[in-house]
């Protein structure tokens, strides 16, 4: 069971983070309307009484007539093929299609980093897509849109530092920057991708090569992802796509990335000086 939440709020995630977590959600979605006498069997453990307390705080459990139940919604698999079958997103995935790579990651960017306003659950089996970035704000940043985790996310790859995870998949990238300062690297990478703009040759060192591992760069020194820039006439995309709940939109991007990018969908975001150079030469 995963949780969907607005992220910026701290408090969420320290919730979504504590052990307590997963196994209360899955006996209350198991056992609506239990006591709290259930509760404290199921749950011995120090501290679970406070945690319960502030699940409720935050809207997650409801306590009514001293009863408690899940007051978060749950989809499933079943729910996300539903959605995937809907019109207004069968309509909006073959608009999409007929963009660029560019031109999609451009107009997506604004949407797969908007936060969800209600929290909601989702079983295990429901593939989302969902957005990692890393990066100096308002300037060089690296987004990926996935569905699950890839070896090559370099933005997935410091946001697991960000929560003190070390997921296996990323044990390559770890052994070769290890835990770097996230403003620092991308301080390095911006002028690595300087020198490529400018169509010098780059020295070798961690921070080179951890671009070519992650196939940001080629080895003729060619960068692989796509820039986010400005798009007119996209109105109506926009108010299709603002139709849409968190979910809804969550399954569409999940399509987009499985059926158009393998899973990964990656872009650099407002590098300012490639942009420039690339306009000197043209």
């Amino acid at each position: 069971m995963k949780i969907y939440y607005d992220t910026r709020k701290s408090k969420l995630y320290e919730l979504q983070a504590k052990a307590f977590f997963t196994p209360l959600m899955t006996f209350l979605q198991a056992r609506p309307n239990c006591t709290l006498r259930e509760l404290n069997q199921q749950f011995s453990e120090k501290g679970f009484v406070k945690y319960l307390e502030s699940c409720i705080e935050v809207g997650w459990i409801e306590r009514a007539d001293r009863r408690y139940q899940l007051n978060l919604p749950f989809y499933t698999q079943e729910d996300q093929q539903q959605v995937a079958k809907e019109a207004a997103v069968q309509e909006l995935l073959q608009d999409l299609l007929h963009l660029s790579q560019e031109e999609l990651a451009t107009f997506l960017q604004p949407f797969v980093t908007c936060q969800p306003e209600t929290a909601y659950l989702v079983a295990d089996d429901v593939a989302l897509g969902r957005l990692q970035e890393a990066g100096l704000p308002g300037d060089l940043q690296a987004f990926s849109l996935v569905t699950k985790p890839d070896a090559s996310d370099l933005a997935g790859y410091f946001v697991a530092n960000r929560h003190l995870e070390e997921p296996v998949i990323y044990s390559q990238l770890a052994q070769l920057i290890g835990d770097v300062d996230e403003e620092y690297y991308f301080q390095q990478v911006q002028w690595i991708l300087s020198r490529v703009g400018k169509g010098k040759a780059p020295k070798a060192n961690i921070f080179y090569e951890s671009l070519l591992r992650t196939g940001v760069l080629t080895k003729e020194n060619q960068l692989t992802i796509p820039y986010l820039r400005n798009l007119s006439e996209t109105t109506e995309l926009k108010t299709k796509i603002m139709k849409l709940n968190h979910f809804e939109m969550s399954v569409l991007l999940g399509i987009l990335c499985e059926n158009r990018f393998k899973g990964l969908f990656q872009w650099f975001y407002k590098e300012k000086t490639i942009v420039a150079n690339k306009r000197e030469n043209n």
